[in-house]
C-alpha cells in the first residue's frame, strides 16, 4: 500500500501523525487540530461550523497504530530502491537510503547525485573536483575546470571564489537560523495558547467545582436546620410531658 492510500489528515493532507478526532467525526494531525480549537474555539475542519473545546477531542491510538504498521515502499523507489518497510520505520530509513539525493559537495557544484554515487561523482566526475593546492602563494585548492580547456589558475580569482562560497554559506547558515528562529517562535506561541486555554479550562472547572462545594455546604445547612428544629419540638414536647405529669395530669 502506498502513502497516498493512507488515511491521511485533511488539512496538511499528509500522513495523520498523533491523529486526534473531531466531534464531527474527522480525523486530523494533533499539530493542525490543536489550534484552531484553542485559538478559536472552532472544528479544525474549515467546512465544519461547530465549537470546539479541548475536552471535545477523541485522540486515535489504533488509527496511529495501524498507519504506522502498514507496509509501505521507500520514497526513493523510483532512484531504485526496492526496501518495504512499515510507516514507522519511513523516516530513519530515508535519512540514511542509498538511493536518496544528495547535494555535491564540491563547490560551485549543484548537482544532485543518488547516496551511493556521491562518492564516485565527487572524487571522479565532478567537474569541480579539487585536483591539487596552488603553490603559488594562494594556497587554494585546484579544480579540475581549472585544468581543462587551457584554463589557468588564478589566485586572486580562487580568493574571490573562496570568499564568495564562505559568504554563501554565512547566507545559508542566517536562513536556517531565521527558520528555526520562526519555528520556535510559532511553536512557543502554540505552546503559549494551549497554556492559555488549559488555564481558563482549570478556571472554570474550579469555579464549577466550588459552586457545587457551596450547594453542598448550602444543603448540609438546610438539612442541620431542620433537624436542630424537629429536635426543639421534641424537647418541647417532652418538657410539656414532664410538666403535666408532675402535675398528674398525664
Amino acid at each position: 500500500m502506498s502513502i497516498e492510500q493512507l488515511k491521511k489528515c485533511l488539512k496538511c493532507h499528509t500522513v495523520l501523525d498523533k491523529p486526534v478526532q473531531m466531534p464531527c467525526g474527522k480525523n486530523f494531525c494533533s499539530a493542525c487540530a490543536l489550534p484552531p480549537v484553542i485559538q478559536k474555539g472552532i472544528c479544525a475542519d474549515p467546512f465544519c461550523k461547530e465549537v470546539v473545546t479541548l475536552r471535545d477531542l477523541k485522540s486515535s491510538p489504533e488509527l496511529q497504530h495501524t498507519n504506522f504498521n502498514l507496509s509501505v515502499k521507500c520514497d526513493f523507489a523510483e532512484n531504485g530502491c526496492c526496501a518495504n518497510l512499515v510507516l514507522a520505520e519511513l523516516p530513519s530509513h530515508i535519512v540514511s537510503c542509498k538511493y536518496g539525493l544528495v547535494h555535491c559537495r564540491n563547490y560551485p557544484c549543484t548537482k544532485m547525485v543518488i547516496r551511493k554515487g556521491i562518492q564516485s561523482h565527487e572524487q571522479d566526475s565532478c567537474h569541480f573536483r579539487p585536483v591539487g593546492i596552488c603553490q603559488d602563494g594562494c594556497g587554494m585548492v585546484i579544480r579540475h575546470h581549472e585544468q581543462t580547456n587551457n584554463n589557468i589558475h588564478n589566485c586572486t580569482e580562487s580568493l574571490k571564489g573562496y570568499i564568495a562560497e564562505q559568504e554563501l554559506k554565512i547566507s545559508s547558515l542566517e536562513a536556517d537560523i531565521q527558520t528555526v528562529l520562526i519555528a520556535n517562535a510559532r511553536r512557543e506561541k502554540g505552546l503559549l495558547n494551549r497554556i492559555g486555554s488549559l488555564h481558563n479550562m482549570i478556571q472554570i472547572q474550579a469555579r464549577n467545582f466550588q459552586r457545587r462545594v457551596n450547594d453542598c455546604r448550602n444543603d448540609i445547612l438546610e438539612l442541620a436546620a431542620k433537624e436542630s428544629c424537629e429536635d426543639d419540638l421534641v424537647c418541647g414536647f417532652n418538657s410539656f410531658i414532664l410538666i403535666l405529669k408532675a402535675f398528674k395530669l398525664w
